[in-house]
């Protein structure tokens, strides 16, 4: 078990300001949360988050990893 709100945000969702009430559903896969929470304006609101796949943040990374690479050996040259 984690605390919901300490593991959205480590996956880069900002909830500045959001106070969630409950989470009501996810899917089968784990990546996708459903539930309801007040929202900055101080309003009930529902909300989803999507949670990326591992392999592709890992992918990502090292894609942009290379691009850096590309580019710092391209200056040198």
């Amino acid at each position: 078990m984690v605390n919901l709100r300490s593991f959205l945000v480590s996956q880069g969702v900002d909830l500045t300001a959001w106070t969630l009430t409950s989470a009501e559903g996810i899917s089968a896969d784990g990546r996708t949360i459903v539930g309801t929470g007040v929202n900055p304006a101080g309003n009930q609101e529902a909300w989803l988050a999507t949670i990326p796949e591992p392999s592709t943040v890992a992918f990502s990374a090292s894609g942009v990893g290379a691009l850096l690479w590309f580019y710092r050996r391209s200056r040198r040259a």
